[in-house]
């Protein structure tokens, strides 16, 4: 009888193998490109089972989500350090939404698969952690300040404020994907102020 694996080490290697998985598509990906490369190659580099590969990942878009989710939290330190130098809650928003538009930038050959994925899913609001890219944790601490200090309402569950102001976020991507031409820090920027002003003509 194998010894029993402590429930860590478990969790270390399934980790360990899921970002090995990440790893390998992603090369696959630059080198054959996005739209030719099929989950049995994918299984094949990464010396693993499809049945392996397709009980971490469902769909290519899934290990283009994991992709995102991680490459956006790796700035983590960076975003903290800019957004604790800016007093109010429009300028660090305005400031994380510029950083996500440059984010988004550099990785635009995924963000079609990676909103699709993201998009399929009713309760994409609600998804758990490992789904959530780190500028969710930021908008939240943004969010979440503004509230506390008085600068935004807090008659809405925080989550929910997170949601709206998220959905205005992808909307603005979605057009720049759509639409040569069209400069995505300023669709970025025009979300957060329909988010923080609302859409009503002010007298």
């Amino acid at each position: 009888m194998k010894p029993f694996l402590p429930s860590s080490r478990r969790d270390r290697k399934r980790d360990a193998l899921r970002q090995r998985i990440v790893d390998v598509a992603m090369a696959l990906f630059e080198a054959e490109g996005y739209a030719t490369t099929t989950m049995e190659g994918i299984a094949a580099a990464a010396d693993i089972a499809k049945g392996t590969l397709y009980k971490y990942f469902p769909v290519k878009e899934a290990i283009v989500a994991a992709f995102m989710s991680g490459a956006a939290s790796d700035h983590d330190t960076e975003v903290d350090e800019l957004l604790a130098a800016i007093p109010d809650v429009r300028g660090r928003l305005l400031a994380l939404l510029d950083g996500i538009a440059a984010w988004s930038i550099q990785h635009r050959d995924y963000m079609a698969a990676y909103l699709t994925y993201r998009l399929s899913d009713p309760n994409w609001y609600a998804a758990d952690e490992r789904q959530r890219s780190g500028f969710h944790r930021h908008l939240t601490r943004v969010l979440a300040a503004g509230r506390e200090n008085g600068e935004l309402r807090d008659d809405l569950p925080l989550e929910l404020s997170v949601a709206y102001l998220q959905s205005l976020q992808l909307t603005a991507i979605l057009v720049w994907l759509r639409q040569p031409g069209i400069v995505l820090s300023d669709q970025l920027r025009q979300a957060a102020l329909l988010f923080l002003d609302g859409a009503g003509v002010r007298p």
